[in-house]
């Protein structure tokens, strides 16, 4: 079975070509020549290239997963209201074409990469942009009629607004210009921390209180055992880590890379798709 498997971020889409024993992965912009985003030619323009069984997608929510359609109007504005799995199953005839929630995909990516946590109850957390949470139990992930994690987290309420408020890529950088220091991403306010900016590297530390917190909660409410810690910011966790344990003694586990790790989790989802 040929698996084309498409995790859709902000910015890219990153992909994997899982066609029989052989693996490739890379990425392609969502923009088009002229600088526009349009998800939908850049899609059409890689799987045109390749014969596939299945393409499996990945997207954050809020989003249909029944009929491919992005309710989000914060980004990815070119496939708002666009029923992608009909145009998609149109265009390339005879494949079977479905959509996951990241968070999904991720928490699939990790039981492939860390198979003895099939039989345990663990969460996964990915720290980008935004945070993505999804708890697992016994190798199911928990998710509600729409597709989407059960007991989300980047909703909850926490201190004077939402965790998402606090514990986001957004967060940290809007505290580092609070400072007067204005960085592009976490990769460059993670170089200037590591340099010994005492200001920066005391607001990665609250940043791993505040996550520290959260789990607390939410251990309290899924009863996980442990945690799986993915996305971006987790690259800078050696400066989260001491504000983290101040605050929580779960234990914690990392993939070896996020951006495969959810492709994995793509082509793991279709494989159990098909069995049942």
């Amino acid at each position: 079975m040929n698996v084309i498997a498409l995790d859709i971020g902000g910015t890219a889409v990153k992909y994997g070509l899982f066609f029989g024993h052989n693996e490739e992965f890379g990425q392609f912009s969502v923009y088009d020549k002229d600088g526009q985003e349009n998800v939908q030619t850049s899609l059409y323009r890689f799987l045109e290239c390749y014969k596939a069984d299945v393409i499996a997608i990945s997207v954050p929510g809020p989003f249909d997963f029944q009929t491919g359609t992005s309710n989000m109007k914060h980004k990815l504005l070119s496939l708002y209201g666009v029923g992608l799995k009909k145009i998609l199953e149109e265009k390339f005839q005879n494949v079977s074409v479905s959509f996951v929630h990241d968070s999904t995909a991720f928490a699939f990516g990790v039981m492939v990469e860390k198979p003895e946590l099939i039989q345990d109850a663990f969460s996964c957390v990915m720290l980008g942009t935004g945070i993505g949470y999804v708890n697992v139990v016994k190798g199911v992930v928990q998710l509600n009629e729409q597709g989407t994690p059960k007991h989300p987290l980047w909703n909850m309420r926490f201190c004077d607004g939402i965790v998402e408020d606090y514990v986001s890529t957004n967060a940290l950088l809007t505290k580092a210009r609070e400072k007067g220091c204005f960085f592009n991403n976490i990769k460059e306010m993670s170089v200037f921390a590591r340099k010994g900016n005492d200001e920066i590297l005391d607001i990665f530390k609250g940043f791993g209180k505040q996550l520290g917190r959260c789990m607390e909660y939410k251990r309290q409410e899924d009863r996980f055992n442990q945690i799986v810690i993915g996305g971006q910011i987790s690259k800078s966790f050696d400066l989260i880590r001491e504000g983290f344990e101040k605050e929580t003694d779960i234990p914690y586990l990392f993939v070896k890379d996020s951006s495969s790790c959810a492709l994995y989790g793509l082509k793991a989802y279709t494989e159990r798709q098909c069995k049942e």
